[in-house]
């Protein structure tokens, strides 16, 4: 039992360290180079984006990544019989999809300069989805 315990805790850890996700710091110095650029410039690296809009005066474009993964699921479990009795312990780590997502807002102004990026979602979507400004 006690080598089945110590798998069991092995196994939750193996799943808890391919959590780390970047640090909200590294997505925002990750989209600051792009302030100052044209919208063109972001519409040429990321796409179209998904709305545009203008409010008081102010102009927004906003694009929308998504990832959706899979990822497996794990089960231990104990069992036993003795006489009419039987008995048994399990648990599932894991399984199913997880849907992540990041969404960017750039404000400009009516010539096209970026004066604001905004950004909201997991980090690595972030890092991963919208391409990093070349200078």
């Amino acid at each position: 039992m006690r080598q089945v315990v110590t798998m069991s805790v092995f196994v939750a850890a193996l799943a808890l360290t391919g959590c780390a996700s970047a640090p909200p710091a590294k997505v925002d110095a990750h989209f600051l180079a792009w302030q100052s650029a044209q919208v063109d410039e972001l519409i040429q690296a990321w796409g179209v984006p998904q709305q545009s809009r203008e409010v008081a005066g102010k102009h927004y474009a906003e694009w929308t990544k998504q990832d959706v993964s899979s990822s497996p699921r794990f089960s231990l479990g104990l069992g036993g019989f003795g006489g009419n009795f039987g008995g048994g312990v399990g648990t599932s780590f894991g399984g199913g999809d997880k849907h992540d997502f990041c969404s960017v807002q750039a404000e400009h102004d009516s010539d096209g300069r970026v004066s604001v990026i905004r950004w909201t979602g997991d980090t690595d979507i972030c890092l991963e989805q919208f391409a990093a400004r070349n200078r």
